[in-house]
């Protein structure tokens, strides 16, 4: 998909195909939790490595050409308010986000998302100049990602 419209520094790819572009992403997070270990005897505990959890990823003003996405976001609501469909875990998704560089084509990072999906989609203004589909915000929960 061509990037029509300047300003979008990335881009969400599913499967090796654009999704989507978008100018910010927030949320790449990972946190570490710590056990502390009291071992008999000893006067201080034994700090490890603990329990991983990841921030949802925040992307802002997503553009797509196609309702691919939405469609995807729409399965999740249809099964979950049984209104048909039977997608199991097949809603969650490998996807990767690639930062670009200012002439949008170099790309600087790769980020692989690991049994991602949407679950706050605000759609954008209804005034939308382009026939694009416009989401103002988009969140994705995920088990973790990796620098590629």
């Amino acid at each position: 998909m061509p990037n029509k419209r300047k300003g979008f520094a990335w881009r969400l790819e599913i499967n090796g195909f654009t999704q989507a572009t978008f100018v910010s992403c927030s949320g790449l997070k990972a946190n570490i939790g710590i056990m502390e270990i009291q071992e008999g005897g000893s006067l201080t505990p034994h700090k490890e490595a603990g329990k991983i959890t990841y921030d949802d990823i925040v992307l802002e003003d997503v553009k797509t050409e196609n309702r691919d996405f939405y469609n995807w976001l729409q399965e999740i609501v249809n099964f979950q308010t049984n209104r048909g469909g039977t997608i199991g875990d097949g809603y969650k998704k490998t996807i990767e986000l690639v930062q670009l560089d200012r002439d949008l084509i170099t790309e600087l990072d790769r980020y692989r998302i690991k049994s991602a999906w949407g679950n706050v989609q605000e759609l954008g203004a209804w005034n939308n100049p382009d026939e694009d589909f416009v989401m103002n915000k988009l969140t994705i929960v995920h088990q973790g990602y990796e620098l590629l």
